[in-house]
């Protein structure tokens, strides 16, 4: 393989056989003793002997990077590593190891250009992540992947004494993007789609149940604090963008995925396609909404929702909403479930099983997450098309 990198450089990253191994396995070892010599021992050198080199990764891909035909840094790349990532599932990283760049060629940008070109890699292998581990001391190497996006997600010390950092890097989710009249233009990371207002698509279920006395309530979703936005925020019942190449029958994934329910696709009432654009000083979200609606009478407990994501749900009246985001009320109550994070506090809250806990509150228009008011009046006005 070979593939221009480094934005015009004139490198090219290639895969390698066993018949250039003796001079990727040199510029190791001279690295190494550089390493050695400077007190910052990093590999063996027994482990750079080619036939003990060929026992421990004779199943990995060798990659060498050259300009005008001289290396310029060497990697390998992996589909496994039990030993120091055991719990990993199969087929969602590639492990980076033996990384290095030779010193005539340091301070030069290279390393971080490889690791862009490993992270493109990884991408057209359908990978989520990249992991690799480094010794927790060496600062300019911390600095390297740090810088590069990589995060420590455990710190491991050795019998030794020695700190080994294992870090990862999770590769943003891929968008399709489209121009106002929702013709496709291409492909982008999902941070470049909001930072630069580019048209996708989402998928929006609202979740409907009758009550006793006849009337309709709504299932609303409270957000994870953690979320990027609106965290805490009540939200519609279901609701997740479409990955690149996703349909919106794919969109059905998310249901199960935060409210553990499964629906085929030709059971949801399809609303139609409504574009909603919203502009912010840190946001441009401009959305082809495929809006559904289905109804589902289980109580709140029997949701299987994810904790992730999500930390309770709250079903309000339907007529209340309405006039909630209409203006003709301030606020609205609502009757839940939310993860018992805190010992209860009020006799409205009663702990029953440790886990969840029932809840009463009243909630403003403040604590939904926007739309415009022509969503809703869309959104309604389908609503009593369908309950009638």
């Amino acid at each position: 393989m070979g593939i221009p990198e480094c934005d015009g450089q004139g490198r090219i990253v290639r895969e390698i056989d066993e018949n250039e191994l003796d001079t990727f396995l040199d510029i190791l070892r001279t690295l190494a003793l550089w390493l050695q010599d400077n007190g910052q021992e990093m590999w063996s050198l027994e482990g750079l002997e080619r036939d003990q080199f060929l026992q421990k990764h004779g199943d990995a891909d060798w990659y060498i990077c050259d300009k005008a035909e001289e290396p310029v840094g060497v990697f390998i790349l992996q589909e496994e590593n039990p030993f120091w990532w055991p719990n990993i599932p199969l087929g969602e990283t590639v492990f980076l190891k033996k990384f290095g760049v030779p010193r005539k060629h340091s301070g030069k940008g290279i390393a971080a250009d490889l690791l862009q070109w490993v992270k493109q890699e990884a991408r057209a292998r359908g990978k989520d992540y990249i992991r690799l581990e480094i010794y927790e001391d060496r600062e300019p190497l911390v600095r390297l992947y740090e810088g590069s996006g990589f995060q420590r997600v455990e710190l491991r010390i050795m019998p030794d004494g020695t700190a080994i950092g294992l870090y990862e890097y999770k590769l943003p989710e891929l968008f399709d993007i489209f121009d106002e009249h929702m013709q496709k233009m291409g492909t982008v990371p999902r941070p470049e789609v909001h930072r630069l207002g580019y048209w996708h698509q989402t998928f929006h279920c609202w979740v409907l149940s009758p009550s006793e006395s006849g009337r309709w309530k709504l299932l609303l979703q409270k957000r994870h604090p953690d979320k990027d936005t609106f965290p805490g925020f009540l939200d519609i019942s279901c609701a997740g963008h479409l990955s690149a190449g996703e349909s919106v029958e794919d969109g059905v994934r998310e249901l199960q995925e935060e409210l553990g329910l499964e629906v085929p696709f030709q059971a949801l009432y399809s609303c139609g396609i409504f574009p909603e654009e919203m502009v912010s000083e840190n946001l441009i979200d401009r959305e082809f909404c495929h809006i559904f609606l289905h109804q589902d009478s289980r109580p709140l407990r029997e949701y299987v929702f994810q904790r992730s994501e999500i930390t309770g749900l709250f079903e309000v009246d339907l007529d209340d909403f309405r006039q909630l985001v209409e203006g003709s009320r301030e606020t609205v109550k609502a009757y839940g479930v939310e993860v018992d994070a805190a010992p209860a506090k009020d006799a409205a809250e009663v702990a029953t099983d440790g886990k969840l806990v029932e809840v009463e509150r009243e909630f403003s228009l403040s604590d939904v997450c926007p739309h415009d008011r022509t969503y809703y009046e869309f959104l309604f006005s389908h609503m009593k098309r369908y309950l009638s």
